[in-house]
């Protein structure tokens, strides 16, 4: 440790001596610097990059021609098929299958699998429907019929 700390003061003493200390120490001012050196030459070229890695051609799908396009929404009519269950005054119970008939190459008309939705519908209704009034008016006919009958039959 002692040695380590002597080398250690024999390298930094001569530095602290020459800066501190107004001397010259044969040493004069520094000098201004010198003009720019030309270019060196060019280096070597290196080693050629590897060649990035290209994607595959999709199959029968190049600018949107005979593809499929996630985007393109082509369902063109959607039916449906209603089975009332239960059916009151005021709800109705159903259940439904929804198919999409559309233009994409392979779809047909007969169930290739195109079902859209399928379920069960529980329908509150608000209102009469056209059906509740005409039985409404009918009723109130009968009603006057009955009573202007009963007049002749006394």
């Amino acid at each position: 440790m002692v040695l380590t700390l002597l080398i250690s003061c024999g390298l930094t003493l001569p530095a602290l001596a020459e800066s501190d200390s107004g001397e010259d120490n044969g040493h004069g001012p520094d000098g201004t610097q010198g003009p720019i050196g030309p270019q060196g030459p060019q280096g070597p070229k290196g080693q050629p990059g590897t060649g990035g890695m290209n994607g595959a051609n999709g199959t029968n799908g190049t600018n949107g021609t005979n593809g499929t396009n996630a985007g393109v929404d082509h369902r063109r009519l959607t039916g449906e098929l209603d089975a009332r269950l239960l059916d009151t005054k005021h709800t109705a119970l159903y259940v439904f299958d929804s198919y999409a008939f559309d233009d994409q190459p392979g779809h047909d008309l007969v169930l290739d699998g195109r079902q859209a939705a399928y379920g069960v519908k529980f329908v509150v209704k608000l209102g009469t429907s056209y059906e509740e009034r005409k039985i409404a008016e009918q009723e109130k006919e009968i009603r006057a019929l009955q009573f202007e009958l009963s007049k002749i039959v006394q």
